[in-house]
């Protein structure tokens, strides 16, 4: 947990296909370490994450393609894209390829991905359940996630 949390800046956008499940895997992990060692290198505002959700953003770029967007799941997304399973599938690594597989299909690859995600957010199109953030361990409304992201999301 100290080396994710190192890794992490203070301010990270952080994009999870089903951020629900990320968001309060990482919650609890947080919170069971900073209960169990209080000289863990953690403060009370040790983070500001925001968990933006891909399946939200997959689903607006598939409806734009005209592509079925009734099974959101990874591994179904790909085998559509890509015609073949995940190899090694539910591992971070495989997981967080595939996804940035997707991203390339499915994004103009002459704009970055920060491109469209910063698009989206814009956009504010589905936001509700895409925007997850919390700090000082305590999960932010979707107003005060709004007003956390960073500015240059906005420009």
């Amino acid at each position: 947990m100290q080396q994710i949390c190192n890794f992490i800046p203070e301010k990270c956008i952080i994009v999870a296909h089903n951020a629900v499940f990320d968001r309060t895997t990482f919650l609890q992990a947080y919170k069971f370490y900073k209960t169990q060692d209080r000289h863990f290198g953690f403060t009370d505002d040790l983070r500001e994450l925001i968990f933006l959700d891909s399946i939200s953003i997959f689903k607006e770029r598939l409806k734009k393609k005209n592509i079925n967007t009734d099974n959101t799941k990874l591994g179904i997304l790909y085998e559509n894209l890509f015609h073949k399973p995940i190899e090694n599938q539910h591992t971070a690594k495989a997981d967080v390829v595939a996804m940035i597989d997707i991203m390339n299909k499915l994004f103009n690859r002459k704009q970055s991905h920060e491109y469209h995600l910063r698009k989206h957010v814009q956009a504010k199109t589905n936001l509700k359940g895409s925007l997850i953030a919390f700090k000082n361990s305590k999960i932010l409304s979707d107003k005060e996630v709004v007003s956390t992201l960073p500015n240059y999301m906005f420009k």
